[in-house]
C-alpha cells in the first residue's frame, strides 16, 4: 500500500549559517502501530517546530522515544519544549553528574 512505510527520518533545521545543525524526528513501524524517536532538540525554537512537526505530520501527541546525544544546549534546550507539550515514554539523556567521582578518581578529562 502507498501510505505503508516502513520508516521516516525528518531533520528539522537548528540554528543559522554555518553553524546550523539539525533536530531529528522519526517514524517507524506501521499504520496504526508507528514509534516516534526524536534524536536531539536544538534550541527552544526549533524545540517547538519539532512539537509542530510531530503533531501535524505523524498526526500524534506521543514520542516514544527521545534521545539527546550530549548536554550542550543547541542540542538539549529544544528537547525542554518537547517534554512540555508531547507525551514522552522514554527519555534516554546523559546524567554526566554519575561520573565526576570516576572522572576526577582517575584523571580522565582533568588537566
Amino acid at each position: 500500500m502507498a501510505d505503508e512505510i516502513g520508516y521516516e527520518i525528518d531533520f528539522i533545521k537548528v540554528g543559522d549559517g554555518e553553524r546550523s545543525g539539525d533536530a531529528i524526528a522519526v517514524r517507524y513501524g506501521s499504520p496504526g502501530a508507528y514509534k516516534v524517536m526524536v534524536v536531539d532538540g536544538g534550541n527552544k525554537d526549533s524545540g517547538q517546530a519539532l512539537v509542530h512537526h510531530i503533531k501535524d505530520c505523524y498526526k500524534t501527541n506521543r514520542v516514544d522515544y527521545l534521545v539527546n546525544t550530549h548536554p550542550d544546549s543547541d542540542h538539549a534546550s529544544g528537547l525542554e519544549v518537547v517534554l512540555e507539550n508531547l507525551q514522552v515514554g522514554e527519555a534516554w539523556v546523559h546524567q554526566p553528574w554519575k561520573e565526576v567521582a570516576r572522572f576526577v578518581r582517575t584523571g580522565f578529562g582533568v588537566s
